[in-house]
């Protein structure tokens, strides 16, 4: 069996056969040239929207000719916007732990998850920067939606997880093709694979390992016991941490009304311009030891190990503490911010005499000040204190 077999085309990564079609189509897509428009040409794409696109479609058109793998790709079109992004909205890139990555052979990355695209991007980047193959990408299937993104992601080795079936049967099938692909991806063709923890970003800033990721990995083989799927698979954790959260103010406001209305209301394509566009301070990419496991190992202890690894490696920067401290200094977290937020206050309470004396961050103080819903604001303030909270609990 292959990873190129007809069982995985509606999820695969794309290849280097793929890579005529699907450059042609994204030559001609409105849509991402004018993203790309008001990105590097922000003035001309304001008075002449038409011409910008066209100007744009000529520069990516001479760009791409060189483009002959996924390899050229990354190399000659991913990583110059990607270098523009870093430079113009990360003040550092802070890299550590890629010594425990295999020298041979493939391994599967379980990071946390907060950015719909960044995460895997930053991970992507740390490979790149030490001239390491990149890794395939697990993502949602929910950013199909956007064509030119979907298209790109699967330029840049994502692979798609299907969400949002309602027919039991027809979710395992799909779980068993993920787990299959995930498989042989790294035991077969020796590849690297990124996966995050859980279904979701970890919205309220609580990184935890949904064990039903854990068992979809078994589902290919079954019959092997934790200790066998962790010396085939090579789990390695890796901890993601941002200064800030380009989406928090969103991600708040969403959990608030997710509260008041039992409504979720998401958007995307928001999220995605918002990653690339928008401040995020310093970042933090770590890679931990590989996870290891016994026989009698069983997915809830390997979850929690996989927790353990990633929130003790974790990057706290002064935004972390500083929101901790001020929730706590206030003492006015109400019951329905407690229950938004997932952690009880006096966890912040115990928390804060761990970093009592830690720098203070005052440009999100008066960025949190600014906030004009109170309860957007306290839900802002746990989504930054909570990584606080879960290192202490580690304690």
């Amino acid at each position: 069996m292959s990873t190129r077999d007809a069982e995985f085309e509606s999820i695969r990564a794309y290849t280097d056969a793929d890579l005529p079609d699907v450059l042609r189509r994204l030559k001609r897509d409105r849509e991402l040239l004018g993203m790309l428009a008001r990105y590097r040409l922000p003035r001309f794409s304001r008075f002449a929207p038409g011409a910008a696109r066209l100007a744009l479609r000529l520069a990516l058109g001479c760009k791409l000719v060189r483009v002959k793998s996924i390899f050229d790709f990354q190399e000659r079109i991913t990583s110059e916007y990607f270098f523009q992004m870093l430079e113009s909205s990360v003040s550092d890139f802070e890299i550590d732990g890629l010594e425990n990555l295999p020298q041979t052979g493939g391994a599967l990355l379980l990071s946390n998850h907060r950015d719909i695209i960044l995460d895997p991007t930053f991970v992507d980047y740390a490979l790149y920067t030490r001239r390491h193959a990149t890794a395939r990408l697990a993502t949602g299937d929910n950013l199909t939606s956007i064509p030119f993104a979907a298209e790109l992601m699967r330029l840049n080795k994502s692979f798609w997880v299907k969400r949002g079936e309602s027919s039991p049967r027809k979710l395992l099938a799909n779980l068993k093709t993920l787990s299959r692909y995930i498989r042989l991806s790294i035991v077969k063709d020796g590849e690297l694979v990124w996966l995050a923890q859980r279904e979701g970003r970890a919205k309220h800033g609580l990184d935890t390992t949904e064990t039903a990721v854990l068992k979809m990995l078994k589902l290919a083989e079954n019959r092997l016991n934790w200790q066998e799927t962790c010396t085939q698979l090579r789990p390695i954790p890796v901890s993601i941490a941002y200064e800030y959260d380009p989406c928090d103010l969103a991600k708040a406001a969403e959990l608030v009304n997710l509260a008041r209305t039992g409504v979720q209301q998401k958007d995307d394509t928001a999220s995605v311009a918002a990653s690339i566009t928008v401040p995020k301070g310093r970042v933090s990419i770590r890679f931990g030891a590989m996870l290891s496991a016994s026989e009698e190992t069983t997915a809830d202890e390997l979850a929690r190990a996989c927790d353990s690894a990633i929130m003790g490696s974790y990057r706290l920067f002064p935004s972390n503490h500083t929101a901790l401290g001020m929730l706590v200094v206030e003492g006015a977290y109400n019951g329905e911010a407690e229950a938004i937020a997932k952690t009880p206050f006096a966890d912040f309470s115990a928390a804060r005499n761990w970093f009592a004396n830690e720098e203070k961050d005052e440009a999100f103080i008066q960025r949190a000040n600014a906030v004009a819903d109170p309860l957007v604001r306290q839900v802002l303030l746990a989504m930054y204190a909570n990584p606080c909270v879960s290192r202490w609990r580690l304690r």
